[in-house]
């Protein structure tokens, strides 16, 4: 089963882990699938996708406003994907 969180990631579920995988183009142009980590609950790939996703901006932050961010960004992926687990 696949789990889509947007057009660039998706959570690949099995019987023993949920994959999360970023689906990126290789320099001639044809798309492939990086796996970013192996989890045991989609809670997990979730917040790893939340800090992950957040560690690619290029703003600075205060660690206030890290910790807001992080909680906003977690709290909107549980929402999407309540029931799921």
């Amino acid at each position: 089963m696949k789990i889509r969180i947007n057009e660039t990631y998706h959570i690949e579920v099995d019987e023993r882990n949920y994959t999360l995988k970023e689906t990126r183009v290789s320099e001639n142009g044809k798309p492939y699938e990086k796996a970013l980590g192996y989890f045991r609950s989609v809670y997990q790939a979730l917040e790893f996708y939340n800090r992950h996703s957040l560690a690619q901006g290029e703003e600075e932050l205060t660690i206030a406003e890290y910790i807001e961010k992080y909680k906003e960004g977690l709290d909107e992926l549980i929402e999407a994907c309540k029931g799921v687990r």
